[in-house]
Parts: C-alpha cells; structure tokens; sequence
C-alpha cells in the first residue's frame, strides 16, 4: 500500500495535508501489526479509509 500511495502522491492524485496523514497512517499501522497488535493496526487503517473518504479532503485525494 505503501509503495502504491507513493505512486499517486508521485502522479499528483493525492497531495497537500492528507498526503503525510496518510503516510503516517500506513507507517503507523505496519508498526502496530509488527508489535502484534493487530486491532490497532485495523483500527489506523480504518482512521486510513476514513481520512481518503474525508468531503474536507476531496481537493487534495482524487
């Protein structure tokens, strides 16, 4: 997921703010599974999921 939100912020599909809210999601996430806690881990990525669907967001994530 990583390396495919590099390739939209590179594309300009995904700029501004959200871009390192999202960055910091997916790095935030992995460490959390790699502790094994995977219900945090779920829960960032559901903040993730949330944050792209964000209406105050929409200008920067296409």
């Amino acid at each position: 997921m990583q390396e495919q939100l590099g390739n939209f912020i590179a594309a300009g599909d995904v700029s501004g703010p959200i871009k390192n809210q999202l960055l910091n999601s997916l790095k935030q996430a992995e460490q959390h599974y790699e502790k094994g806690h995977q219900k945090q881990a779920i829960k960032t990525m559901e903040d993730f999921i949330k944050r792209i669907n964000n209406k105050g967001f929409k200008k920067y994530c296409s």
